[in-house]
């Protein structure tokens, strides 16, 4: 059985279009970018039209990026088998309340004991999405490398956003009071180099590729 991967952006209550879609419709697809809901939202309403797109889609799994700790139980656990789980980070803060719109407990960085729990008992099973670029935080800051000697330790792969967009106005940025520390070079992925030097065996999964420097 023949199995096709899409890296498409879709959000939590995104469907899955377009000529890809309708080629591939009778053919298993994975999914490689969904987006759960923020925290503090009913997880219930957004996973079912959710896993309704990905039925009628033909979609048979989707790497999705959690916001809370809640997402295991609210996602991952409730549809087994649907979805494979991992934390999205660093979170970009933004300039009203709540600060940051995942983990807002930890200020947008996963509690890492929480994480490797998470992660040993095989319900994490993915890093990412990471927001480098959207926080302006360099892929190879110190505050990163336990992370990714996380992903290292138990073969997790890493989904990462490069590319410099969006630009100012459109997308996530339309809104002027998100993402102050937005910095479009922490999305070159060249800048993942050293950690891979580090870390021989960790698998990077590269997002947005080819989709323009301003876009």
């Amino acid at each position: 059985m023949r199995i096709v991967v899409l890296s498409l952006m879709l959000g939590a209550t995104g469907v899955l279009l377009g000529a890809c879609a309708t080629t591939q419709r009778f053919q298993p697809i994975i999914d490689v970018h969904k987006h759960a809901s923020w925290p503090g939202a009913d997880d219930a309403a957004p996973r079912a039209a959710v896993l309704a797109d990905m039925d009628a889609e033909g979609i048979v799994l989707s790497l999705l990026y959690i916001n809370d700790r809640g997402d295991v139980q609210g996602w991952l656990e409730a549809a087994p088998a649907r979805f494979i789980g991992g934390p999205a980070m660093p979170c970009p803060r933004v300039l009203q309340e709540p600060f940051y719109r995942c983990f807002p407990e930890t200020k947008g960085w996963p509690d890492l004991g929480w994480l490797e729990r998470e992660m040993a008992a095989g319900r994490v099973g993915i890093l990412g999405e990471m927001l480098f670029n959207y926080e302006g935080v360099h892929p190879d800051d110190a505050r990163m490398s336990p992370y990714w000697a996380l992903a290292a330790k138990y073969d997790v792969p890493v989904a990462v956003h490069i590319n410099r967009g969006p630009s100012p106005g459109y997308g996530p940025r339309r809104d002027p009071k998100s993402f102050p520390a937005y910095d479009g070079e922490m999305g070159n992925p060249a800048l993942l180099r050293p950690i891979l030097e580090r870390h021989r065996g960790l698998r990077i999964l590269l997002q947005h590729v080819g989709t323009g420097g301003g876009t």
